[in-house]
């Protein structure tokens, strides 16, 4: 499932394969290597990218979904991200 969404948002390969390999590359704690199993390391590079790609799928789309139904006239959605 996450590899569709990341491939539906993204439409370079090259930047795909690179998601891929990150998600897949594991983790090193004490000169030892582990399959992480799952997502990236919190505070990764990679993190805010697929943050948007999937902000955009739960929320923003939710949104459009919420107003086409619900409200009349404008509305106003402010997405704020911030990197500490």
């Amino acid at each position: 499932m996450a590899s569709v969404v990341v491939a539906v948002r993204i439409g370079d390969t090259r930047m795909i394969r690179l998601i891929r390999k990150w998600l897949n590359a594991g983790i090193i704690e004490d000169t030892i290597w582990s399959d992480s199993g799952f997502g990236t390391p919190q505070g990764a590079a990679l993190s805010p990218l697929l943050a948007n790609v999937f902000l955009h799928y739960v929320f923003d789309l939710w949104i459009r979904q919420w107003r086409q139904r619900h409200a009349q006239g404008n509305c106003f959605v402010v997405r704020l991200q911030t990197i500490l």
